[in-house]
Parts: structure tokens; C-alpha cells; sequence
């Protein structure tokens, strides 16, 4: 199944969805419109129960260029979002839509990020790189901020300490250095991007069980946020006890003694139970202009 968009290509393929955006004139330049496209893409794949995996990419020769220069100092409509009184960064809509998610994302990072275009990256699952790519945070050599979450997000991915270098400096760096770095999970020639996605994609569908990922999804973000460990353990204690006793621990535990491929048909609409908020919860100042 594949729907038009004029800015993000919606296509569902054995039961992955791929989210192209698709201004490949304009390198995928980011602006209020895009994030709106690709935020709406996103939110329809987390909800569908045909959807087990979300990959994002960008059409033409690079994954997304940074923000659109037009765009600067756009602030966005009249109904658009405050938090604590100011207007929501549009970068931050995008990444706090990914992370929300119960469904794993793949950055499938056909060629080159900068700015938005690597920071919208980060609450996803799995970054691939392309060879030859080059990936930048320039925030600081256009006088602006980190956005897109990233000053909360990137710490926590790489540590503080390459954090700071790359983003104080806003130099550009290499596939393999953010590889190095811990960035990107994989670096591949750029036309072997989306086919690695896909490689990975397909071994969740294939093997896992769709609630457990949701479950283990939410849980690793929500960790992130614990002051101790009996935190972890009391999330993990509800969540075995759900899921053994659900139908795809169950199914889990007889194709085990059976010594077969296990079978699971759980969906997240009908058997995802767990009683946590959806993390990140929604804070309260958050408000419509």
C-alpha cells in the first residue's frame, strides 16, 4: 500500500511502513509544513496494528539538509503550541512524536544531516549512516540552539562529553566517526541504506512479539528518568507478569518446548494493558495560543 503526499511518501510493505520525505529538490529541507506531514505519518503507523515497524528516509540524494533558511524566525501560526510561554520548536514536535512511539523506528539516513536533520534523528531506535555522508549540528556557527530535544536526548546516547564537542564546535564529521561515537548503530554504502532497514525491520516482524516490543520500548525510554533502580524493577515486574499471561507469552512459552518458530498475534489495540501514562507524559505548560 503506498498513499501520495506531497511532502512524506506513506508506503506499507510486510507490515513495515517507510515515511519518505520528499523535497529532494530542496535537499528534504525541513520546515513547519514537513514536521507537520511527518509528525501526521508517524502518529498513523504507531496506530495501526498492520504496522509493526517505522522507517524513516529522505528521497534524492540527501536525508535532510537542516531547516529550511526561509523558515528562520517563523514562529509558526496562530494555533500553533506554547510550552512555558514560548512557542514549540518544530524539531521538538517531530522527535517527541518518535519517542512517544510504541512501535520501533530505523533511521534509514540515506545521505547527508545536518542540524534538524540529525538532532530529529535521535529518539529513533536505530540510526543507519550512509558511507560518505556528512552529519552536523551547526547551531553554534548560525548563532541558534540545539532543538529537537537533542540537549536531553544526545547526553544520553553518547555521552556528555562527545555531546559537547561535536555540538560546541558544530563542525561536520563523518559517518564512521558518529559510528565511532555511538551515534549510528550501522554504516552502509548509500545505496544499501534503506535495504539494512529493511533487513532489520523484517527480523522484528518475523520474530518478536508486537506488545513486548511496545512494552520494552516504553520501558528503556522511561528508565532513562529513574532516580534508582527499584524504579526499573518495580515497571518490570508488571510488565512479566502481564505478559506471561498474555497470548503471545503463552505462544512464546509452547513453541519453545515444542522447539518451533513461535506464532504472535497480539496487537497493540487489543492486548497492550499496561496501566503507565504514555511516556513522555504531556507536562502542564503546555498550551494552544
Amino acid at each position: 500500500m503506498t498513499e501520495q503526499n506531497d511532502l512524506v511518501l506513506y508506503e506499507v510493505t510486510d507490515r513495515v511502513a517507510t515515511l519518505t520525505m520528499n523535497r529532494p529538490d530542496r535537499g528534504n529541507v525541513y520546515n513547519w509544513d514537513l514536521a507537520d506531514a511527518l509528525n501526521k505519518a508517524l502518529e498513523k503507523a504507531d496506530a495501526d496494528d498492520e504496522v509493526r515497524v517505522v522507517i524513516v528516509t529522505g528521497a534524492g540524494k540527501y536525508f535532510c539538509v537542516g531547516m529550511d533558511i526561509n523558515a528562520f524566525g517563523d514562529l509558526g501560526n496562530e494555533t500553533a503550541e506554547t510550552i512555558g510561554g514560548w512557542t514549540r520548536d518544530g524539531g521538538g514536535t517531530t522527535a517527541l512524536q518518535i519517542l512517544r512511539m510504541v512501535k520501533p523506528v530505523i533511521m534509514a539516513m540515506n545521505g547527508s544531516a545536518a542540524g534538524i536533520g540529525m538532532t530529529m534523528t535521535l529518539g529513533a531506535d536505530i540510526r543507519i549512516a550512509a558511507e560518505g555522508g556528512k552529519y552536523a549540528m551547526p547551531f553554534t556557527r548560525r548563532a541558534i540552539a540545539p532543538e529537537a530535544c537533542s540537549t536531553w536526548i544526545l547526553p544520553r546516547i553518547v555521552g556528555i562529553t562527545q555531546a559537547l564537542e561535536w555540538v560546541m564546535t558544530g563542525r561536520t564529521f563523518s559517518a564512521q566517526e558518529g559510528k565511532d561515537g555511538r551515534l549510528f548503530s550501522y554504516v552502509v554504502p548509500a545505496d544499501q541504506v534503506l535495504a539494512k532497514a529493511r533487513e532489520l525491520a523484517a527480523d522484528i516482524v518475523e520474530n518478536t512479539s508486537p506488545i513486548s516490543v511496545a512494552a520494552s520500548r516504553q520501558m528503556l525510554w522511561r528508565g532513562l528518568g529513574f532516580d534508582s533502580p527499584w524504579d526499573g524493577h518495580r515497571q518490570e515486574s508488571e510488565a512479566i507478569i502481564r505478559l506471561v499471561g498474555g497470548p503471545d507469552g503463552t505462544e512464546g512459552a509452547k513453541a519453545f518446548q515444542e522447539k518451533r518458530e513461535a506464532v504472535f498475534a497480539s496487537t497493540i489495540s487489543d492486548d497492550y494493558e499496561f496501566e503507565w501514562p504514555r511516556w513522555p507524559e504531556r507536562p502542564a505548560d503546555v498550551e494552544q495560543k
